[in-house]
């Protein structure tokens, strides 16, 4: 409804149709994304690459729009708006590679919800899709059997947490989402931005990738 009125607050009716196709095309791929995550659940092959194509969409969409439709309302070089529509992609997959990690060794008195609550859903995220790729045979098949059961004992999920520890599961969504972030700092420093906007932005991905860990 917001966008609908922009023309009021003396936006050009055509950027403000663009805004609004922005706006739309990130809700899509927001509900593809969701449900692909909710498709995962069912499966035990999923892969890195089926993991980053469906976080590219639920998180990466949301966190992209945002950053570029204040990139649309702000300036019209179309140059400023790649880059920040680029570097809002990159921290996107960073913000959900770090929720991941969370999801399992975050404080629960910080997140809001249970001590190891993805564990227990079984939800495959990046540090089980990773070990149930490169985690030894024998632990790899440990893992695909206790995720193939409806719920979980206390000593299942201790034996998952085990197999994520010896297959470095945790260090490498962390080194990933760290990649992300010096991508988009990368980014940010070579856009056409005030000092302020710029340091605002650096300080929003750095919240991203070291949030509680």
């Amino acid at each position: 409804l917001a966008v609908l009125r922009l023309p009021q607050c003396g936006v050009d009716p055509a950027r403000a149709v663009r805004v609004a196709q922005v706006l739309h095309g990130a809700c899509l791929r927001m509900i593809e994304g969701q449900h692909l995550d909710l498709s995962y659940e069912r499966r035990l092959d999923v892969t890195v690459a089926d993991y980053l194509a469906m976080i590219e969409r639920k998180t990466g969409a949301l966190i992209e729009a945002a950053v570029e439709l204040g990139a649309l309302l702000g300036t019209e070089d179309e140059a400023v708006v790649t880059r920040l529509r680029r570097l809002a992609s990159a921290l996107g997959l960073a913000f959900q590679v770090v929720d991941d990690v969370l999801g399992i060794w975050g404080d629960p008195a910080a997140l809001g919800k249970a001590a190891l609550a993805d564990i227990r859903r079984r939800k495959k995220t990046l540090p089980v899709i990773y070990a149930l790729e490169h985690a030894p045979a024998p632990e790899r098949e440990a893992l695909a059997r206790i995720y193939g059961k409806p719920a979980l004992t206390e000593e299942e999920v201790a034996r998952v947490l085990e197999v994520l520890d010896r297959a470095r599961a945790r260090h490498f969504a962390l080194d990933m989402a760290d990649r992300y972030y010096r991508e988009a700092v990368a980014d940010l420093d070579s856009v056409a931005l005030g000092n302020e906007a710029r340091e605002d932005l650096k300080e929003v991905a750095r919240f991203i990738v070291q949030r509680d860990r």
